[in-house]
């Protein structure tokens, strides 16, 4: 099985703490039971940083390919990432998407529906709330705009 891993951030940054070793180890186990793993990705390390990578091509990272796309503004704005997931969402099989509020979450969103590939996706927690959180407002029209793109209404079966 072919699978796609999209996440704004991806191993070895350090920047973004848990979610970065999780990601790296869930491609890690998928791929020593037998399936086809590609990261698409940004060499972000936190703000205005970046990871000293190869940028767009596939480097070899263990049992991984990992294609690093260079950022452009903020943490993950990428113009490369852009670019190069048509072609990864057309490779895989299935998509998995790491992350809510970040630039990669809505383009994967709209291929995988426009194109009918499965997809899950995990938020790490982003959707929780507590008293400390911030930006609720536009959190929510955040939220509510990707609900929108992914009823079930708006999306036909997958013949997969």
């Amino acid at each position: 099985m072919n699978v796609l891993h999209v996440s704004p951030s991806f191993y070895p940054t350090t920047a973004y703490g848990g979610t970065i070793r999780s990601g790296y180890g869930l491609c890690r186990g998928l791929a020593e039971l037998g399936c086809s793993i590609r990261v698409l990705t940004t060499d972000t390390d936190g703000v205005g940083q970046t990871l000293d990578v190869q940028n767009d091509v596939d480097v070899q990272i263990d049992v991984l390919r990992v294609r690093y796309c260079h950022k452009q503004f903020r943490h993950s704005i990428s113009f490369g990432l852009l670019r190069a997931l048509r072609q990864y969402i057309d490779w895989a099989d299935v998509v998995h998407l790491t992350a809510v509020y970040s630039f990669p979450t809505l383009p994967t969103l709209s291929y995988c529906r426009f194109f009918h590939k499965p997809m899950v996706w995990s938020p790490r927690g982003a959707l929780q709330r507590w008293e400390g959180s911030t930006r609720l407002v536009a959190k929510s029209l955040w939220e509510s705009a990707c609900r929108n793109w992914c009823s079930r209404k708006n999306c036909p079966p997958c013949n997969i």
